[in-house]
């Protein structure tokens, strides 16, 4: 656990950047071929069909010239969706993909040589400075939208997700620990109650590692119950997931490690 919480995890910002934007892009491209757009309940009206797909499509080409230009397409493509969609849609996408944008516009230079020269060229801050605000950007936006969706799709509208636990009724543990009394509804209420701590725990940054942990944990199982097509959605959530896990320690782990690094011992 303790390793969990602090440990250093060695990779180069590089590699970070180009597994996330891989990412990125086969989950656009995927949208592309099949026709959809963001998220599968998203059904665009027939006229604006078409600009969801090229908006979509230039994700995917500006990637292999300017990681940056890509984050901004990506940006574009969620106002895009914010424009066409009903808000109760579009809350529980917009922040995910306003904080994967930005990760790819801060980024971009670690990757691409346009944008290392754009960097240069504009005197923007350094390249520390803006892996900085990209991690926090994408780990604030991540967390907003995992609280968003505990709150309308579980606490507050529970419907969908009571009528999923009653196709898949082995997801309520609550009998099975002994707690009868436990129905599906209360159980969905608790998951969203949970989802919600988990959010806002990344927000804030108190539990980064953990909380990243739990996700995946909870995804990834549920890609091996319900198959590959779950994994085909989550893609942009799987690419934050792996970015924050290994380079978001804990804040009380993080600030104990600098603390050391300071001290005259350790100079």
């Amino acid at each position: 656990m303790k390793v969990l919480m602090g440990a250093d995890v060695k990779l180069s910002r590089r590699l970070y950047v180009m597994v996330f934007v891989f990412i990125q892009v086969l989950f656009f491209s995927i949208q592309v071929i099949k026709g959809g757009f963001i998220a599968p309940n998203i059904v665009l009206q027939p006229q604006f069909i078409f600009l969801g797909l090229v908006s979509q499509l230039l994700v995917v080409i500006t990637a292999a010239v300017s990681i940056t230009l890509s984050g901004l397409m990506v940006m574009l493509t969620t106002l895009v969706m914010i424009a066409l969609t009903p808000w109760e849609i579009w809350i529980n996408y917009a922040f995910e993909f306003f904080a994967i944008g930005i990760f790819m516009m801060l980024t971009g230079s670690y990757v691409s040589t346009i944008d290392n020269k754009f960097l240069a060229a504009f005197n923007l801050p350094n390249t520390d400075e803006l892996w900085r605000m990209a991690l926090l950007a994408l780990r604030v936006g991540i967390g907003a939208q995992l609280a968003i969706l505990a709150l309308t799709e579980k606490m507050v509208y529970p419907g969908l997700a009571v009528v999923f636990i009653e196709m898949f009724p082995f997801y309520n543990i609550f009998p099975q620990i002994g707690l009868h009394a436990g129905t599906d509804l209360h159980f969905v209420f608790f998951i969203g109650l949970c989802e919600l701590s988990l959010g806002v725990l990344l927000m804030t940054g108190v539990a980064n590692r953990l909380t990243m942990t739990m996700l995946t944990f909870a995804f990834v199982t549920t890609a091996i119950i319900h198959g590959v097509h779950e994994v085909e959605g989550h893609l942009p959530i799987f690419a934050a997931a792996f970015v924050l896990l290994l380079t978001q320690r804990n804040k009380q782990s993080s600030s104990r490690h600098t603390q050391m690094s300071r001290s005259p011992a350790f100079a």
